[in-house]
């Protein structure tokens, strides 16, 4: 977070040797954010509007659910059978399969990658 923090004292000595010391007193200093790197975003919003939105539900007992539309970034997050999502985006490719980009309400809001097979439109 950029502004003014206290950078506290800090001081070290060595366990076997007490003589090997080193110290270095506290003071101000200011956090300035870097311009030149932007943050990167928690998540990636996938623009579409409520038109776009298809209603769908999950027809296997248990979905895991991805990071990216690849099989290599499964998450440990998953959905089960009669789950509601809404579809923000398909994809599909002959490499990777189909995914659908989805949007499921829980205790919180996740917005991840399924395989399409696993839901009903």
């Amino acid at each position: 977070y950029a502004g003014k923090a206290y950078l506290p004292a800090i001081q070290i000595q060595s366990m076997y040797q007490p003589g090997n010391k080193a110290s270095l007193r506290g003071h101000w200093i200011t956090v300035v954010r870097d311009k030149a790197k932007p943050s990167k975003p928690a998540t990636k919003a996938i623009k579409t509007t409520e038109s776009e939105i298809k209603k769908g539900k999950v027809t296997a007992h248990k979905v895991w659910l991805y990071d990216k539309p690849n099989d290599s970034a499964k998450s440990s997050l998953y959905l089960i059978k009669d789950d509601t999502v809404e579809v923000l985006k398909q994809l599909s490719s002959e490499k990777e399969g189909q995914w659908s980009y989805i949007r499921f309400h829980g205790r919180k809001t996740v917005e991840m990658w399924l395989k399409t097979e696993h839901i009903s439109l």
